[in-house]
């Protein structure tokens, strides 16, 4: 799982054009790195492949149309420009980054052990 989770990381330096930004290539590596393990426990935890694609569409769905992040412009939510992402903003921006894939993979384990109790 840790070597899967540490390829999705790589991976996306080369998606996010981050490779040579030191800084830039560790948040994402933490922050891709830790959605990859959520899908490689998601994948462990069901042995299927669906909830973990399920989880990776939900999220960049969520992150283009949602959040106007993608390629397509804006679309439902504008992001406030005029906030500098510095200091106590970049913490919190960062922390909920680093928050999600946890709170995701406490909803997966909360679901399996249900279904285990239930067996």
């Amino acid at each position: 799982m840790l070597i899967s989770a540490s390829a999705f990381g790589i991976y996306h330096w080369f998606s996010f054009g981050v490779w040579g930004n030191l800084a830039a290539m560790i948040l994402v590596f933490v922050v891709t790195g830790l959605m990859g393990y959520v899908f490689a426990v998601a994948y462990v935890k069901t042995k299927s492949i669906i909830l973990p694609v399920g989880i990776h569409l939900g999220w960049n769905w969520i992150n283009n149309t949602v959040f106007s992040n993608g390629p397509n412009g804006i679309q439902v939510l504008e992001a406030d420009k005029t906030l500098p992402l510095e200091g106590l903003n970049a913490i919190f921006s960062l922390s909920l980054y680093l928050i999600i894939p946890f709170l995701i993979l406490a909803f997966i384990r909360s679901k399996i052990i249900k279904e285990q109790k239930l067996a």
